[in-house]
């Protein structure tokens, strides 16, 4: 039997137990080891084995010191995404993996849901409890909300961020004396899909041509981290395709805009035109019997 306590958000178990388990198995068909060097924020697939006869497959990623853990998903023969959580196992052989380079990435214009449960109050009754829910933006502005009383000794909150980059969050409550802070999560707002980049992209486009903007070192600081942002979002979104289309050029129309009304004399320098992010694959495919 294990016993978990339910402390913390449901997307930031930070403070809970965590059972680690280190096995092997004696009935590998095929593995293999890939060396990864990505970029924040970008996206790259990784080479899937020949394992012919496998019936299930797991997938794990083992950060450097001081390193993040990317986001690992899976696509299946119908072309879907899902995640898969460490050591995940599929049933079948996935069409591909990807990882990115994100915490709990949510698009943006999409909420931001948590909840949690705890029955742990002794101060007031559950129902008349306020629990205090912080965010902060990249930029360092705050936003502070209530959470829902849900019922049955849970709290949820619903936040729509709209800034991209990293933000961080707690909740605050009084169920106990003294007061209880809970550890700070993060999570990453990224541009979303092409469609959702075009738009953003369209629409800073119109913000920052507005007459009435501040003078171009204000506008710099004010718009320019969105701007390189989507920028390196859209470029990763064209990877490997050019921009020979007309979804391309209309997007690359929209960077030349901003970059112009943000710096008419020209003297930023010039934002570098990046590859796609590259897999290293130092290990050849270890094949058993």
């Amino acid at each position: 039997k294990m016993f978990s306590g339910n402390i913390g958000l449901d997307r930031n178990p930070a403070r809970r137990p965590r059972l680690e388990l280190d096995w092997t198995s004696d009935h590998e068909i095929a593995s293999t080891r890939q060396r990864v060097h990505l970029e924040h924020g970008r996206t790259a697939r990784a080479r899937l084995p020949e394992a012919p006869g496998a019936v299930s497959w797991a997938v794990s990623f083992v950060p450097e010191e001081g390193s993040e853990l990317p986001v690992v998903e899976a696509a299946g023969a119908e072309g879907a995404w899902s995640p898969v959580p460490p050591g995940g196992v599929h049933t079948a052989r996935p069409v591909a993996v990807r990882l990115t380079a994100a915490h709990d990435p949510i698009a943006r214009g999409t909420p931001f849901r948590a909840g949690f449960r705890d029955t742990w109050v002794t101060s007031a009754p559950p129902e008349e409890q306020t629990v205090r829910f912080t965010f902060i933006e990249p930029e360092g502005e705050v936003h502070r909300l209530e959470g829902v009383y849900a019922g049955e000794h849970r709290w949820s909150v619903e936040f729509v961020p709209d800034r991209l980059g990293r933000w961080r969050y707690w909740f605050e409550h009084d169920f106990d004396s003294p007061g209880w802070r809970s550890a700070d999560g993060v999570f990453d707002v990224v541009p979303g899909d092409r469609a959702a980049i075009a738009r953003q992209l369209a629409s800073l486009a119109e913000t920052v041509r507005a007459p009435a903007r501040e003078d171009a070192k204000a506008a710099v600081h004010r718009y320019g981290p969105e701007f390189w942002r989507l920028e390196r979002a859209a470029t990763q979104s064209f990877a490997g395709e050019g921009l020979a289309t007309e979804e391309a050029r209309a997007m690359d129309a929209d960077i030349a805009a901003v970059r112009r009304s943000l710096d008419p004399r020209k003297e930023l320098p010039a934002t570098l035109r990046l590859r796609p992010a590259k897999i290293e694959y130092p290990h050849k495919d270890e094949t058993r019997p």
